[in-house]
């Protein structure tokens, strides 16, 4: 009854589709709800991550006074084509700065011509996990993994999430990263289409005005 309540609330303000992150897919799966995104959840030993310098590349821990536009042009490029992110306004990278940093730290990477990447992190029992990564480049990521693998001293493992589509295997030393770092994929979001003909009527149909659509 409690969905059910939820899903007409958000009909009534224009919702047509609903977004649940889930602890328990098992708990939605028989109402409606079907796996929607999904991450690559990434670990490895911190004295295994094999990773070369990067040249003209500054890094910087930020703290409460730091710019938030610098962290939004980075989110944007790397959320930029793909599902599943929340769309910040200047106020909510407020907050989730402010949120960071009460549970962690955040460090960004910075060129000549400003911002390339950022990663938001704790350190707890060992482990350094990365809650949230923003490296739209080959080069951003691999000058924040040479960062991390020069913290072996302070974790023994560490724990980082991707996009479903990262290929930045396509860069890995001689395939060497593959044989120490552990991928499984996480579902991440879940939907649920609460009214189709309303929710379909918001999506802009092809340009040559052909669709073709499959309902479950």
């Amino acid at each position: 009854r409690l969905l059910a309540a939820a899903l007409e609330a958000g009909v009534a303000q224009g919702r047509y589709a609903n977004i649940l992150m889930p602890s328990s897919m098992g708990l939605y799966r028989p109402y409606g709800w079907a796996l929607w995104c999904h991450l690559w959840r990434r670990e490895a030993r911190l004295r295994d991550i094999v990773a070369p310098a990067v040249d003209g590349v500054r890094l910087a821990w930020l703290d409460a006074a730091a710019d938030t536009a610098d962290l939004a042009v980075v989110y944007a490029a790397t959320t930029a084509q793909r599902s599943g992110y929340a769309r910040r306004t200047t106020e909510d990278w407020r907050r989730w700065l402010t949120g960071q940093l009460a549970e962690g730290h955040v460090i960004a990477a910075y060129t000549e011509d400003g911002p390339l990447a950022y990663w938001a992190y704790s350190i707890a029992d060992g482990v350094m996990t990365v809650g949230e990564q923003a490296t739209p480049s080959p080069r951003a990521r691999a000058a924040l993994m040479r960062w991390l693998s020069q913290h072996s001293s302070e974790a023994e493992r560490a724990v980082w999430y991707a996009p479903f589509d990262d290929c930045a295997y396509y860069g890995w030393r001689d395939g060497a990263e593959q044989t120490y770092t552990v991928n499984r994929t996480l579902p991440w979001m879940t939907v649920r289409i609460a009214d189709v003909p309303r929710w379909w009527a918001q999506i802009p149909a092809a340009a040559d005005g052909r669709l073709v659509v499959a309902v479950r």
